[in-house]
């Protein structure tokens, strides 16, 4: 039987396309212009759970240097089509392919909540294995409690499985990896865009 990521690779190859459509305006400006303003300029980014590669665009534009990683090809190879400039590797974020201290920053957007719980830790001591001295991580991941399989119009009506943590939850795992707190916090989606999902979110900035 196929695991939790075997899983969601295949839901986000099925619905690529019209998942890549609907998040491509999705932004969240709040958190790339804090991640930003904490990197050096021509900093070295990796987009962990790029997706389609629309932030890892963003970054690219601004003038870093950004390797993308995913576990679905078809989102991948949206993302080389369409962001033909930033090198994108298919690939697991808890195991990445690169060697120690090369990044300045780590986003993981919407990523960690796919894993399973006992697979965050590690993950989290992943990232912190890549970046350099002083690097920064910037996680959004799902709010709540427990573990919970989803089926919604984003999702084209496939369920998607998810961790939901909360703020202390993440906050411990963190620096149990060797991080420290620059800024946690939540929201609520809605607050953000009225057409939004009611979804809990929460944002963490830390430094290697």
């Amino acid at each position: 039987m196929a695991g939790r990521i075997e899983r969601t690779a295949q839901v986000y190859d099925k619905i690529a396309t019209n998942y890549s459509r609907k998040k491509a305006n999705e932004y969240s400006l709040e958190e790339l212009g804090k991640f930003n303003s904490l990197l050096t300029p021509n900093s070295s980014i990796l987009s962990a759970g790029c997706g389609a590669g629309r932030d890892a665009n963003v970054f690219q534009q601004s003038g870093h240097r950004v390797i993308g990683v995913d576990i679905s090809e078809n989102l991948l190879r949206i993302a080389s089509s369409q962001h033909p400039q930033t090198p994108f590797v298919l690939g697991d974020m808890r195991r990445n392919p690169f060697p120690d201290t090369i990044f300045n920053g780590v986003w993981a957007h919407e990523s960690i909540h796919h894993l399973d719980r006992e697979d965050i830790a590690p993950t989290l001591l992943e990232f912190n294995r890549l970046l350099i001295p002083g690097g920064i991580v910037s996680i959004l991941t799902r709010q709540g409690v427990g573990d919970v399989e989803v089926k919604e119009a984003m999702s084209s009506g496939q369920t998607r499985e998810y961790t939901l943590l909360e703020p202390d939850e993440l906050d411990i795992l963190l620096m149990q990896s060797g991080f420290t707190k620059i800024e946690l916090y939540t929201f609520n989606e809605m607050d953000r865009k009225p057409a939004g999902r009611y979804l809990e979110w929460i944002s963490a900035f830390y430094r290697k």
